[in-house]
Formats: structure tokens, sequence, C-alpha cells
């Protein structure tokens, strides 16, 4: 994104910046969408869920910034704002992941020795024999 807002304004340098950096984002996908699965394998889907819903919503917020930002004149000048808050927002993402982000399994993973046990003593409401 830093790279399209200097060198956007030539068509040529455009299209291939967005060709690499669709490709990239390719290759970065792989890395973060299976996470969850790594962190924990029993609850991936919700945490997917819970990311995929923040995701969705950081799209309509990106989608309305360009908007607000592009609205009264659609120059090159104000799309440059907008690559590079892009830019910002993809580089705190990664700082944040870099920082507290782990891809070792997690201990709230796995029930504890108590809820185990519970499940085991359970009593069936009809003790007839059939």
């Amino acid at each position: 994104m830093i790279a399209q807002a200097f060198f956007g304004h030539d068509r040529i340098w455009s299209i291939a910046i967005f060709t690499m950096a669709l490709t990239i984002n390719g290759a970065v996908t792989a890395g973060y969408l299976g996470n969850g699965l790594d962190i924990a394998p029993k609850f991936s889907g919700t945490i997917f869920g819970i990311a995929n819903t923040l995701s969705s919503f950081g799209g309509w917020l990106s989608t309305f910034m360009v908007g607000e930002l592009t609205k009264e004149h659609n120059t090159y000048e104000q799309w440059q704002v907008v690559f590079l808050i892009l830019a910002g927002t993809y580089v705190c993402g990664a700082l944040t992941f870099l920082i507290f982000g782990s891809g070792e399994l997690q201990s709230w993973n796995s029930p504890t020795q108590t809820e185990t046990a519970e499940k085991h003593e359970e009593q069936p409401l009809n003790e007839e024999k059939v």
C-alpha cells in the first residue's frame, strides 16, 4: 500500500503493485487462517467465526472511510491518504500479532480433570434394565 501511495499515479505501476500485493496476501492468508486451529482445535470454529465477524466490520469501515475521504474531490492526493491509512492498518495488525500472537496450543483447549471426571459420574434417569 505504501508503494501504491507513491507510485500509483502511473497505471502500469499501479497494476503491477496490486498484482504483487494480492499474490503476497494469498501467501499470508495461509498463515493466519490456520492459527485458530493451531492454538485451540476444539474451538477453532468459534475463533474463526469471531475473527471473521470482526474482519467484516473492518471491510465495512474501510469502504466508509474511502467514501468519506474521496467524496469531495476524487484526486490522487486523497487516494494517497487512503493507501497510507491502509498501510498503517496492516502494520498495526502485524505488530499486534508479533507481540501478542502465538501458535502454541492453549491450555483452555483441553478440559480439566474435574470436567472429565464429572462426565463419567453421571447417573441415568431410569435405572431399569431392559
